[in-house]
This record gives C-alpha cells, structure tokens and sequence, in this order.
C-alpha cells in the first residue's frame, strides 16, 4: 500500500471509529436494554457509558405504551463496569 494510501486511510478511521456506539435499543434510569417487541422482554446490555455503583434491575419496563418483562442480562453488560452489586428482581 503506498504513503498516499496509508494516510487516506488513517483519516478516514479517525473520522468513523469515534461514531461507532454500543448498540441498544433504550436507556432508562441509567440501564440500556435491547427490546424484544415479539414477545415483549427487555436483555439489560451494555451502553454508552459504564454501569457504577449499585444497579438495580427492574421487573418491568414500559416504553412507547408497552410493558417489556425484563428476562435477561446479556453477555458483557456489566464487562469492564466499577459495580459495588446488583439487584434482581
């Protein structure tokens, strides 16, 4: 790959790393969640920014006038997270 290359291809990371973002579908209270509008659950995942301190899961959601049981914790929502505990219903 040559210089020109190399360096065109430095700046367009530069632009388009920063915009990447976790993926999920809502956030309340400070817990992101994926919403399953199927059969109406909620995965708690990970978010913009780090779970800290006590997190406390509810039973339930309600998002755009519908109630989400939430079923899940997906795999990594806590990773690399500065949690003192967690509570689940």
């Amino acid at each position: 790959m040559n210089y020109i290359a190399k360096q065109l291809l430095t700046v367009v990371c530069l632009v388009v790393l920063p915009a990447v973002s976790f993926a999920y579908d809502i956030q309340i209270d400070g817990i992101y969640y994926d919403l399953n509008s199927t059969d109406k659950t909620a995965m708690v995942t990970k978010g913009d920014m780090s779970y800290r301190g006590s997190v406390i899961i509810p039973e339930t959601i309600s998002y755009n006038d519908t109630q989400y049981s939430v079923a899940s914790i997906g795999n990594g929502a806590f990773y690399n997270c500065n949690i003192e505990n967690v509570t689940i219903p």
